[in-house]
């Protein structure tokens, strides 16, 4: 009886510390600014994927150019953007450890290190990215990271996929941003979003 006991204890402490351990560095926000975020802290390293939904990617338009559209402007440029699902991937070091070391030299011992990372960064991301909805891994049409000038610790990757012909499967609420990481040793990251959250801006 006692060993019966303690095989159900034990199996229940593994259970949840799996359940605690499953997503023990993840947080999830979603505020009507900043729009959808999911973040996930993995070997020192921040890492944050936003979607940005086409009223979003506006007012990013609008913080760039300085001005505000007119309504007719954009509706117009809002329905350009409803053909594409777009994310914002932020790699930063983490708070605690910010501004110790650019994410960009983090890790790196030799130019030529730095010249595959950079060249990494800049022109292979899409082979790093898919977006997973149901059974299907979807690749990027681009993925192209913002310029900071070396002024920043962080470095932010835009990934846009087409979203013509893709549906919401049906029996499924939730899709993934996957992450194959060949740069930073965090191995593959899933971060999910819910398609009727995705879907419903576009």
């Amino acid at each position: 009886m006692r060993t019966k006991r303690s095989l159900i204890i034990a199996a229940w402490a593994v259970m949840v510390t799996t359940l605690l351990g499953c997503h023990p560095t993840d947080s999830f926000h979603s505020d009507p600014d900043n729009g959808l975020s999911v973040s996930k802290h993995i070997n020192g390293l921040e890492i944050t994927v936003k979607f940005l939904s086409p009223d979003h990617l506006v007012k990013i338009d609008e913080q760039k150019t300085g001005r505000r559209l007119k309504p007719a402007q954009r509706d117009s440029v809002k329905s350009l953007y409803k053909n594409s699902l777009v994310f914002l991937m932020t790699l930063a070091p983490e708070k605690t450890a910010r501004g110790s070391q650019d994410v960009l030299t983090r890790g790196i011992s030799s130019q030529v290190d730095f010249n595959e990372r950079l060249n990494l960064l800049n022109f292979h991301m899409d082979k790093m990215l898919t977006l997973r909805i149901g059974e299907s891994d979807i690749a990027p049409a681009l993925a192209s990271m913002e310029s900071t000038g070396g002024l920043a610790d962080h470095r932010s990757i835009y990934i846009v996929f087409a979203s013509n012909g893709i549906k919401s499967p049906s029996g499924t609420d939730s899709v993934a941003l996957i992450f194959r990481d060949g740069l930073f040793d965090t191995g593959t990251s899933y971060f999910p979003f819910r398609c009727s959250d995705l879907f419903a801006s576009n």
